[in-house]
C-alpha cells in the first residue's frame, strides 16, 4: 500500500490463482483501493478519544 502497487499485485496474483484453482469464481481476487483500507480498532478509538471517519 505504501509504494502503490498493491492492487496491481494483488490483482495479478488473483489471476494466477484462478488460473491453477478453476474453482474459484470470476469475481474472486479483485482487489480495489477500498478492499485495502480498514477500520480503526474501538480499543485505539476509545484510547484516543477518535471519532471513525468524522464529517
Amino acid at each position: 500500500m505504501r509504494t502503490g502497487r498493491a492492487v496491481n499485485v494483488l490483482n495479478a496474483q488473483g489471476v494466477l490463482e484462478k488460473a491453477r484453482k478453476t474453482f474459484l469464481p470470476a469475481s474472486a481476487y479483485q482487489v480495489t483501493t477500498n478492499n485495502l483500507l480498514l477500520p480503526i480498532p474501538q480499543y485505539e478509538l476509545t484510547l484516543d478519544n477518535l471519532t471513525q471517519n468524522p464529517l
